[in-house]
This record gives C-alpha cells, sequence and structure tokens, in this order.
C-alpha cells in the first residue's frame, strides 16, 4: 500500500482526515466512496464534496451494530 498521497499530515482530527483518505482513493483510481461512522462530525464531507475533484459518489453510513 502507497501512502505517500497522505504524507505529511498535520489534520489530528478524524473528521478531516478521512477527506484525505477518500481524496488518495481517487488518486488511487477509485470513483465512488463510502463513509461509515458512528460520529456525526464527519458531515464535513458533504460540505466539502464538490472539493473532492472526480469523486463519482460519496455515501456516508451512520450507526454501529444493529443500528447501522
Amino acid at each position: 500500500m502507497n501512502l505517500d498521497g497522505l504524507h505529511p499530515c498535520s489534520h489530528v482530527e478524524a473528521d478531516t482526515r478521512i477527506l484525505l483518505h477518500v481524496k488518495d482513493a481517487r488518486n488511487s483510481g477509485y470513483k465512488d466512496a463510502i463513509i461509515r461512522t458512528d460520529n456525526t462530525d464527519v458531515v464535513l464531507a458533504v460540505a466539502y464534496f464538490k472539493d473532492l475533484e472526480n469523486i463519482g459518489n460519496l455515501w456516508i453510513a451512520f450507526g454501529t451494530g444493529k443500528d447501522f
């Protein structure tokens, strides 16, 4: 696994780091992304979706266990 696109990273919070992973996945050839979380802070991904160049679809799934 090549993590060059993720370094250096000064993002401490997971909600912004996730966006770096989505962007890196796109740069690796993936067209769609799904973020599964139990934390509503990830709604930042919706706000910045338009800035993630060439992402086809972005799904966000909330919950854990039987509440997923």
